[in-house]
């Protein structure tokens, strides 16, 4: 028998003849986050009449010498040496030329076209990667909690309803089963449907097998709390971020990352951390709370929406009250105004004056004049309305096409 190797579902096995029988090399979970790095779950086995010794498993880099090295080392402990050196770099080797000269390609003729709404819970959640990234206690668990029920109970979030059934997975990094339980208690129960799986500090990645069998019974959204713990890593590094996304893939379900920002960063236009974390979601959302009482206010602003216009702001009210706990919508200017972009402060303060000169509008939003009436410039609604006497400013005024409603 000459060495052989066949493709796996994620992966290769490579069976290698040796005198007494044959030795299998399964490489499997296989993903590349770097052009020095292709790790993969290695399970080596002997298939020899007489050898009872179980299979050995670990994750490995197969283009690392010093990883082959160790992982050589237990194949000494576990079934004695024997050429184990030259049989592993043989079953790398062969992997390694395989990796890199597969052909993943489709063809898009024979591919289903998307369906032309890509939200499965407008406007929150699509069929791809989703991020909600904000401060500490802006109610970002309860956000992403009640999103879950509305899922598994059928019912509306905020006058939306999902487009799809199933299951929810949270897989959980800052809490516990105990927390989460009391928090959907105050949302209105505990749903069937709805699982709790905790992390317990392990990265994602390193969880796939398991987290692949739960998916395949019935999962049809994933949670994700939070995104700097389950990568693995320091976040501002792009190959954790990478690696992280490259796992989701895997789990081919539409998921919700929650992530952090540090409070130096006033815009919170990106998660904490490296690039990649926007670049490799689809659509990510940016929370913001303001407390009141009883009520904590929300705004939800969309930084990023790859497959549908960018949706506008959103505001929302988490009212707590005897003991429960409930969303509502809520106008998102009366808390978070000043968080608006300056096109939309600027439109929206003109309208209500009426009309008013760039220095006028500058002082009132405490913006700087050229930055104002650069906005003017390129609203196409916004009109001069002559000069408004000698020696001074032109007035501006807000003139929306026809039909349209200002």
């Amino acid at each position: 028998m000459k060495p052989e190797i066949e493709g796996l579902e994620t992966g290769y096995l490579v069976s290698l003849p040796v005198a007494e029988g044959l030795v299998r090399f399964a490489f499997e979970g296989m993903e590349q986050a770097k052009s020095h790095e292709i790790e993969a779950d290695l399970t080596t086995w002997q298939e020899i009449q007489g050898a009872g010794v179980e299979p050995f498993s670990a994750r490995l880099n197969i283009l690392s010498m010093s990883a082959r090295e160790a992982y050589r080392r237990n194949l000494d402990d576990v079934y004695g040496k024997g050429g184990w050196t030259t049989l592993l770099n043989r079953a790398c080797s062969m992997v390694k030329a395989e990796w890199q000269t597969r052909d993943p390609s489709v063809c898009l003729s024979e591919v289903a076209p998307g369906c032309g709404d890509p939200f499965l819970l407008r406007p929150w959640a699509i069929s791809g990667p989703s991020i909600l990234f904000g401060e500490g206690e802006s109610g970002k668990t309860f956000f992403a909690l009640a999103v879950a029920r509305a899922l598994v109970l059928g019912e509306p979030f905020m006058g939306e309803h999902w487009t799809v059934a199933g299951e929810v997975l949270y897989v959980d990094y800052e809490a516990d089963e105990g927390t989460l339980a009391l928090r959907c208690e105050m949302l209105g129960g505990r749903p069937k449907g709805l699982r709790y799986w905790p992390a317990r500090g392990i990265p994602l990645h390193d969880q796939l097998p398991g987290l692949l069998r739960r998916v395949a019974k019935g999962i049809a959204f994933v949670i994700v709390d939070s995104a700097a713990l389950a990568c693995g890593g320091e976040p501002e590094r792009a190959e954790h971020a990478i690696r992280y996304f490259n796992a989701l893939s895997r789990l081919a379900v539409p998921s919700l990352t929650l992530a952090h920002v540090t409070k130096q960063d006033k815009s919170q236009d990106h998660p904490f951390g490296s690039v990649f974390w926007t670049t490799s979601a689809r659509l990510t959302w940016n929370i913001k709370a303001e407390h009141e009482g009883q009520s904590t206010h929300l705004g939800l602003f969309c930084r990023k929406s790859n497959n549908a216009r960018r949706p506008g702001e959103v505001g929302a009210a988490l009212i707590f009250d005897e003991g429960g706990a409930h969303f509502e919508r809520e106008d998102a200017w009366s808390h978070f105004g000043d968080a608006m972009g300056i096109a939309k402060r600027v439109r929206r303060l003109l309208l209500s004056k009426g009309k008013a000169t760039t220095s006028e509008l500058a002082k009132e939003l405490e913006e700087k004049v050229n930055t104002v009436h650069r906005s003017l410039s390129r609203m196409p609604e916004a009109l001069r309305e002559g000069d408004s006497g000698k020696g001074k400013e032109v007035l501006w005024t807000i003139v929306p096409p026809k039909g349209q409603v200002p």
